[in-house]
């Protein structure tokens, strides 16, 4: 469960950090997640607890997704281990559908969307949202971008309070720091890594709006589950050019299989 929770908040960082909307052409780029540590006060034992978990997800010297994106779909090559993931598998989004690929076992799975209970059980605690636009400006990768800090307080059932882990908030937090810029769009085939029935559910069903649908090239994402680490995500390497379509599709060949455990799914 506590692993769970921690795959959970840096899926969310990551989900942020993609979450654009564009018109242009094919895009690639390299997505760089590190999990650094900062000062903080000392940790409480919950706190310890889940840092020491978000270590094990996030591999020393960070993970290296590279995305590409054309008008019809988006793939994403994972690097190196991450979440339970080996590194090398990619994951699909076209035509509404979601998959997983392992070119190394040449298998691939149906990634399956929400159940009506884990709708519900979102729909428990919906976020209390704050945007705000500094107007802080900086030049990143060339770029010019201006910071957005955006903060999702989460609201804990009723039924849950004093039954939580010794030092876990009260009110789980996050805040993301990101910097945006209009230089540079995704193209119409990117989809949003979080299904749209949770964001539903949540309240927040246009999450791109926050950044105005600027491409986000880095942020800083902080948990107030763990004070002592913040998660950081850069874009590198980006790069518009042609992607011919084949390369979104799944290879002749592959078998289907389920959705291996931690692998794939939501």
């Amino acid at each position: 469960m506590l692993k769970r929770i921690a795959r959970t908040g840096i899926g969310a960082a990551v989900f942020m950090t993609l979450f654009q909307h564009g018109l242009l052409a094919q895009l690639k780029f390299t997505l760089h997640t590190d999990l650094n540590r900062v000062d903080a006060a000392a940790p409480s034992d919950w706190s310890a607890l889940v840092s020491q978990l978000a270590g094990q997800v996030i591999p020393a010297g960070g993970v290296d997704h590279v995305v590409l994106v054309s008008d019809k779909a988006m793939l994403m090559e994972q690097k190196q281990p991450f979440a339970g993931m080996a590194g090398g598998v990619l994951t699909l989004f076209r035509e509404g559908q979601q998959f997983g690929i392992d070119p190394a076992s040449k298998t691939f799975w149906k990634i399956r969307p929400f159940t009506d209970s884990e709708l519900q059980a979102t729909a428990a605690s919906k976020p209390d949202v704050k945007v705000t636009r500094t107007g802080e400006v900086q030049t990143i990768n060339g770029m010019r971008a201006e910071r957005v800090t955006t903060v999702i307080t989460l609201k804990m059932p009723r039924d849950a309070a004093g039954t939580t882990f010794p030092g876990f908030p009260t009110e789980p937090a996050m805040t993301f720091d990101v910097w945006v810029t209009d230089a540079v769009k995704v193209p119409a085939g990117w989809v949003p890594l979080i299904d749209q029935k949770v964001l539903a559910q949540l309240g927040i069903a246009h999450v791109q709006d926050f950044t105005d649908k600027k491409l986000l090239v880095r942020a800083v994402v902080k948990l107030n589950l763990i004070p002592d680490f913040e998660i950081v995500m850069t874009v590198r390497d980006l790069t518009t050019e042609p992607v011919p379509d084949s390369v979104f599709e799944i290879p002749a060949g592959y078998k289907e299989i389920p959705p291996p455990a931690n692998r794939g799914g939501n």
